[in-house]
């Protein structure tokens, strides 16, 4: 039988949920909290424990998108960390985008209307074509297609909604794949790559990168020295992607 609620019993059963969501965020907190305060560098993986996978750049861009509410500069918040009020901020923002910052949420949907060659605001079957190219740049083609199978439904199209939510998943896998490849090639094990291994790296992820592309990226990305983490592909990544 089908079990309706009154008005007063929907209001309780939200405002419970809401209490019980806010209290988890508050635990969370506080377990990586330092005098109240989170550590920038922290947001990652407190993030990761909600389910979101952040990069580098979607750090930086929430952080500073929630903190500017609230009259906080991001350089600010990397000094003396972020409160319990602007951490709420963030996830809110993180919710709202599937995980995404504003500018990386802009950037998809400017990369789906590319794709959405008829304007009908869905991509069908041969569109798809060029969404499974993009999204087997580093997945293998099956998992790619079991992807774009779930965002399309019964109705055989992606639309834009189930589009960012396909994007969430590629970058979880993504981030697995990649992170997980970075640490097979680093040899020595403290966690760096070298210049001739970080190239290495990329051409074996298929993405073909040369000398100079590389070392314009690093520069893009201000990041100096020899040695490479798998923070700084990420920070690398994206202006190598935007040349592509």
């Amino acid at each position: 039988p089908n079990t309706t609620f009154s008005a007063s019993e929907a209001y309780w059963f939200f405002t419970r949920y809401e209490a019980q969501l806010a209290e988890e965020r508050r635990n969370i907190f506080s377990e990586q909290a330092e005098d109240d305060k989170l550590p920038v560098a922290k947001l990652h993986d407190v993030a990761a424990k909600l389910d979101f996978t952040l990069l580098p750049r979607t750090c930086r861009e929430v952080i500073t998108e929630a903190g500017r509410s609230e009259g906080r500069s991001y350089k600010a918040m990397v000094r003396k960390g972020i409160n319990f009020l602007i951490f709420e901020k963030i996830l809110n923002l993180l919710e709202e985008r599937e995980g995404f910052s504003r500018e990386e949420h802009d950037d998809l949907h400017t990369l789906f209307g590319r794709m959405d060659k008829d304007c009908d605001e869905v991509l069908n079957d041969k569109e798809q074509a060029a969404l499974s190219v993009y999204l087997s740049l580093f997945l293998d083609a099956k998992t790619a297609q079991v992807l774009i199978r779930e965002a399309s439904g019964d109705k055989g199209a992606v639309d834009r909604i189930h589009f960012v939510k396909l994007m969430r998943k590629h970058r979880e896998l993504e981030y697995s794949y990649l992170n997980t490849f970075f640490l097979s090639l680093d040899a020595d094990g403290d966690g760096c790559l070298a210049p001739v291994e970080m190239l290495r790296f990329f051409r074996a992820s298929c993405l073909p990168v040369m000398p100079d592309s590389l070392a314009e990226a690093v520069c893009d990305c201000g990041l100096k020295g020899e040695l490479f983490s798998s923070s700084c592909f990420w920070q690398i990544l994206q202006p190598l992607r935007e040349r592509e």
